[in-house]
C-alpha cells in the first residue's frame, strides 16, 4: 500500500485499472493539486471501466471496490468525495454499506448517487442525491457528478 506514484504525468497508462491479487483496483494518480475523488462501488467490470473513463477523462481521481465489503475498506483508505453505488452486489449490498457508515458514525458522508438495475431500488438509500437505472446514459451521470462536485 504505498502511496508513491512515479508514473510521468504523461503515460498514458496512468488511467489504466491497477491489478493484482483480486484486492481493489486502487486509484487512480492524482498529479498536482488534488483531483475531487470518486469511490465506483459495482460489481459489474463493464460498468466499472465505463464510469472510471468517463470521470478519468473529466479529471476526477477514482477509486473502485467492487463489493460492500471492500467498499468500507476502500472508504475508510481513500476519503472520496462522491460515491457512486450499485444496489446488488456480492458481500454486502449497497444499502448495507451506506447504513454501516451511518451505524459506524462517520462525519460528512459524501454524497451517493445509486445506479442500479433494479428500478425498485430507488428507495434503498433514502439519502442518495440522485437515482439513475442503468444503463446509464454518460451524460445523465455526469450532469450529477458536475452539481456536485464541480
Amino acid at each position: 500500500m504505498s502511496s508513491r506514484d512515479n508514473t510521468p504525468r504523461n503515460d498514458p497508462s496512468a488511467a489504466a485499472p491497477q491489478s493484482g491479487g483480486g484486492g481493489r483496483e486502487g486509484c487512480s494518480p492524482a498529479a498536482g493539486r488534488r483531483r475531487k475523488k470518486i469511490l465506483i462501488i459495482d460489481d459489474d467490470p463493464n460498468i466499472v471501466l465505463f464510469f472510471k473513463a468517463l470521470f478519468e477523462e473529466e479529471g476526477y481521481a477514482t477509486c473502485v471496490a467492487r463489493d460492500g465489503e471492500e467498499a468500507m475498506r476502500v472508504f475508510r483508505a481513500e476519503k472520496p468525495d462522491l460515491i457512486t453505488l450499485d444496489i446488488a452486489m456480492p458481500k454486502g449490498w449497497g444499502p448495507r454499506f451506506h447504513h454501516r457508515l451511518v451505524q459506524d458514525g462517520v462525519k460528512n458522508i459524501p454524497p451517493v448517487i445509486v445506479v442500479s438495475g433494479m428500478p425498485a431500488g430507488r428507495h434503498a438509500v433514502p439519502e442518495a442525491v440522485a437515482f439513475l437505472t442503468k444503463p446509464v446514459k454518460p451524460g445523465d451521470i455526469l450532469s450529477h457528478v458536475r452539481a456536485i462536485l464541480g
